[in-house]
């Protein structure tokens, strides 16, 4: 039987406010279907924050049946740390994957209610697929608290070619410790860390030190991979 695999994209639009005191904190979960009922997770995006129109960076591979009826069920939630089995939902959708290929410019409008959501679907190259996984620690790093030593974390982010960041992952803080030991990032597509000019360097990793006010700088750098 012939497949392709196939990377979707998913963005949404007007999505129901969950927070009372603030706007959702959106993150969508991919599920498929087996004879109509939810069978597994496929994957999941990253979050974002404050956002009721998000644009998910984070794409999730999905394996295309040619003539082949494939169901799946798009929920999104508001991440409030609890997990994906006691977030709350902002809505969810089903659709058949044929839908979205066959849809003008690979694009599938689905009613969230309030609210919209488009799933994109673009063809994955073989080159694209490949993944690696990274893992930092510090040593010996500033002393920012006045009582304390640091409670530091980081962004990972790409300088994409227009000058903007896509931030591939944040970390959370680990407290009191100038020599961190972060767990391994989730493993990161190749694609998504390499450009056409494999010495440019467009990866930036930047530490922050976690505050209750604001969060200040401890220092970075940048890099190619």
């Amino acid at each position: 039987m012939s497949s392709s695999r196939l990377q979707l994209f998913i963005r949404g639009e007007k999505l129901k406010d969950m927070d009372s005191f603030s706007k959702s904190d959106p993150y969508a979960v991919l599920i498929a279907c087996v004879n109509g009922a939810p069978r597994h997770v496929v994957g999941r995006t990253e979050t974002k924050k404050d956002d009721l129109s998000p644009r998910f960076e984070k794409s999730i591979s999905v394996e295309f049946m040619f003539e082949t009826k494939q169901e799946f069920i798009v929920k999104v939630l508001d991440d409030d740390g609890k997990g994906e089995q006691a977030d709350d939902l902002v809505g969810q959708a089903k659709f058949q994957l044929a839908h979205v290929v066959g849809s003008r410019n690979a694009t599938l409008k689905l009613d969230m209610n309030p609210g919209f959501l488009y799933i994109s679907a673009k063809e994955e190259s073989k080159a694209g697929r490949d993944t690696v996984a990274l893992k930092f620690r510090g040593k010996a790093m500033k002393k920012m608290d006045l009582f304390g030593k640091s409670d530091p974390y980081f962004k990972f982010e790409r300088i994409l070619p227009n000058g903007t960041t896509k931030q591939l992952f944040e970390s959370k803080p680990i407290n009191n410790t100038l020599e961190p030991d972060w767990p391994a990032l989730p493993k990161l597509r190749v694609a998504d860390l390499t450009t056409a000019d494999m010495h440019e360097k467009t990866l930036r990793f930047a530490c922050f030190d976690k505050d209750m006010m604001s969060d200040d700088p401890m220092g970075g750098f940048m890099c190619s991979f």
